[in-house]
């Protein structure tokens, strides 16, 4: 990151647990290693409206290429990377110190209850968040 502006976005599925630490196995069998200090997006972007004629574009071009593949994904930070790495993007980065709780999978509930039960009780968040 150079004065806070985005430099490159790597997306990481896959990811799992390992000892003290988390890493992802890609699709070639490369593993990364994720020590926690890594800056992370979790999907939390914010943008102006001149970027989604971008995003049209280049969602146009995942589906003449990958659409009729029904497992196919055209991965927002991918199109994000590629915006940046073109100069076709500047990505203000904000960071916090807040952790997360990954609501991807069924097995993801109890722990995204609990923390935010936390939270709750913690007073960041409202017993009530929606009335």
């Amino acid at each position: 990151m150079a004065d806070d502006f985005l430099q490159g976005v790597v997306e990481l599925t896959n990811i799992e647990r390992d000892g003290a630490h988390a890493k992802n196995t890609d699709s070639s069998g490369r593993t990364t290693t994720l020590s926690g200090d890594e800056v992370v997006s979790m999907n939390m972007w914010g943008f102006t409206p001149h970027v989604f004629g971008q995003f049209r574009e280049h969602f146009q071009k995942f589906l003449r290429s990958s659409g009729p593949d029904i497992k196919s994904e055209s991965y927002l930070s991918n199109t994000v990377n590629e915006l940046v790495l073109t100069g076709q993007a500047r990505v203000k980065v904000l960071r916090t110190n807040d952790s997360w709780a990954g609501a991807t999978y069924r097995e993801d509930h109890p722990l995204v209850v609990e923390t935010i039960r936390r939270l709750v009780d913690r007073g960041d968040y409202q017993k009530r968040l929606w009335l």
